[in-house]
């Protein structure tokens, strides 16, 4: 008994680190969005996703990244070779599927067109993005010693966002500029790469760019007060009174 409540302890601190980045009114986003959504294709057979079914639906897509599976329904096997029955509890896979189906985050009526000065790659997911980040500031003591460094997101499917960088570890997936503590790793700050921009902007001019966002914007400390550990792209456009 001992050891089930040091278990039961163990997962709900867990759980209410999680919540400190993905609160409440995420949820009540992603559930207004995701019902909009499905009345707007009128999904047939739909029911309104509830904050609770989508906190058990991000449960179950936490539990899946511990598991390989041969296919999504593969979970949900009557072969017990390939059922995990503590997702399979969660709830049946149809309801899995339905509400897989119609999640949205962002208004797809009011995507900008591209050519639009409002254009955005990342638009879809755009709120989660600065939500996160918010909380990513909001839930630390900014320290004086940080890094600006590009990481990569390992992704095989298709975006027209996906990057090819052969020296990296992972080699295709999502590009991810990150901020973060150089001491402990905390991240601060990310922002994703969508490609190259409209105005043909150069590595260091990117770097730049990424250096402003995060520092001045993203920080509020100063260049000359924070030690700011870069990858060379960034180091190229930082003033040298600023480089470690």
């Amino acid at each position: 008994m001992l050891f089930l409540n040091n278990h039961f302890h163990h997962w709900m601190d867990q759980l209410i680190f999680f919540a400190k980045f993905f609160d409440t009114h995420t949820y009540e986003w992603i559930m207004e969005q995701t019902n909009l959504y499905a009345k707007q294709k009128k999904i047939r057979h739909w029911q309104d996703v509830t904050i609770d079914e989508l906190r058990a639906f991000i449960a179950i897509l936490t539990g899946m990244g511990l598991h390989d599976e041969p296919a999504t329904e593969m979970f949900w096997s009557s072969d017990m070779l390939f059922r995990v029955q503590p997702i399979a509890d969660i709830m049946p896979v149809k309801r899995y599927e339905k509400i897989r189906q119609a999640l949205h985050i962002n208004d797809n009526s009011k995507t900008p067109k591209q050519g639009d000065k409002y254009f955005n790659k990342l638009y879809k997911i755009r709120p989660i993005v600065e939500k996160v980040n918010t909380e990513f500031m909001q839930q630390c003591a900014s320290s004086t010693s940080q890094s600006i460094d590009e990481a990569m997101v390992i992704f095989k499917g298709r975006s027209s966002i996906k990057q090819y960088m052969p020296l990296k570890p992972i080699k295709r997936g999502f590009k991810v500029w990150v901020r973060s503590d150089s001491t402990v790793g905390y991240m601060y700050q990310i922002d994703i790469y969508t490609g190259k921009s409209d105005d043909g902007q150069t590595a260091a001019g990117l770097g730049g760019s990424v250096k402003y966002m995060f520092v001045y914007k993203g920080s509020g400390l100063s260049i000359p007060y924070m030690l700011v550990y870069c990858c060379r792209s960034a180091r190229l456009s930082l003033p040298v009174w600023s480089l470690w």
